[in-house]
Formats: structure tokens, C-alpha cells, sequence
């Protein structure tokens, strides 16, 4: 096999694991993950992926309907960040519905979809008293779900569609139809 054939084919398995994961049931996917520092049960998981659900939902778009974030954050938590950070997001979700119960009355596992986003709505203006660590959780699950939904391939082609320059050739435009911005 020649070298740029292997390396291309490296890559291409690289890039097609990724995708694989996110495609898979997310408790084997964070399984195969053979996360080391982050200690998560399924009752947690689902959490997360209720927040992540809820902050982006990309169940709604067809083509990611069967996608979840939640190997990508948990891959970006345990590899990329520091030991202080993993060890305050990891507090925040282990505490997460206790302090939410503590707080409004209601576990968050327990609450109604309407009620879940009110709560949300409340964590992204901070006007809920709650601790540091719980608004760590919230703060990275929106900053890396929404950094999954931009990177993913659907919105690199869907949505953030490229032109080379000069762009779309227009070759009916008539010199009238053409205006100055600065003559506006």
C-alpha cells in the first residue's frame, strides 16, 4: 500500500470514529471512551444529556436525530481540561439534582420539559442562587454542545455552505440593479 493511500485511510478511520460515537447509545459510547478521571453513573448521564438535549436540541434537526453530544462533552471534559475544572464540573453534576431539589422543591430528573427549561432559562441569566460548580455544568454543557453542533458535518455543509472566491458568477445583473453601499 502506498503512504498517502495509508494515511488517508488513517485519517478517514480517525474522523469516522468520532461519528461513530456520537451515532451509538450513549452509555456504550461513554463506555468505550475509557474515561479515567470522570466518575459518571447512568442516572448522571442521563442528566447531562437532558441538559445537553434541552440547551441544543439537535434531536429536532432529522439528520442528527439520533446524535447526542454527550461523548463529546465528556471526551472534551476528561482530555482537554484541567485537573481543577474536571474536578468542578465533576462535583456540579454529582450534585446537580440534589441542589436543584434543595433549591426549587422539584429534582430536576423529576421535573416536567417546560419546567426543566424555565430552570435553564433562570441558570443562563444566573438569577438562581445556586453554587459555582453547578453553574460549571451548565456553562461547559452549552459551550461544548453547541461546539459539537458547529463542528459536526451536517452544519459545515447545511449551514455554513463555502464559495472560493469570487463566489456564484451572477451574469444577468444589469448596472442599475448594482448600488453603492456608501451611497446609501
Amino acid at each position: 500500500m502506498k503512504r498517502r493511500k495509508a494515511i488517508r485511510n488513517i485519517v478517514l478511520f480517525s474522523l469516522g470514529t468520532g461519528i461513530i460515537y456520537s451515532c451509538k447509545d450513549k452509555y456504550e459510547a461513554i463506555k468505550q471512551l475509557h474515561l479515567k478521571h470522570l466518575i459518571i453513573d447512568t442516572k448522571q448521564l442521563d442528566i447531562l444529556d437532558d441538559l445537553s438535549r434541552l440547551i441544543v436540541p439537535l434531536q429536532n434537526i432529522p439528520e442528527l436525530a439520533d446524535h447526542t453530544a454527550l461523548p463529546f462533552i465528556m471526551n472534551m471534559v476528561e482530555h482537554v481540561f484541567e485537573e481543577k475544572d474536571r474536578q468542578a464540573f465533576m462535583k456540579g453534576y454529582q450534585s446537580w439534582d440534589q441542589e436543584i431539589l434543595s433549591i426549587k422543591g422539584r429534582a430536576f430528573s423529576a421535573m416536567k420539559i417546560e419546567e426543566k427549561q424555565q430552570l435553564l432559562s433562570e441558570v443562563n441569566e444566573e438569577s438562581l442562587k445556586a453554587s459555582q460548580e453547578l453553574y460549571t455544568v451548565f456553562n461547559t454543557v452549552k459551550e461544548k454542545s453547541i461546539q459539537y453542533l458547529t463542528t459536526s458535518e451536517y452544519y459545515q455543509r447545511k449551514v455554513n455552505y463555502y464559495q472560493m472566491a469570487p463566489g456564484k458568477f451572477k451574469g444577468d445583473v444589469l448596472l442599475v440593479d448594482l448600488k453603492n453601499k456608501n451611497d446609501e
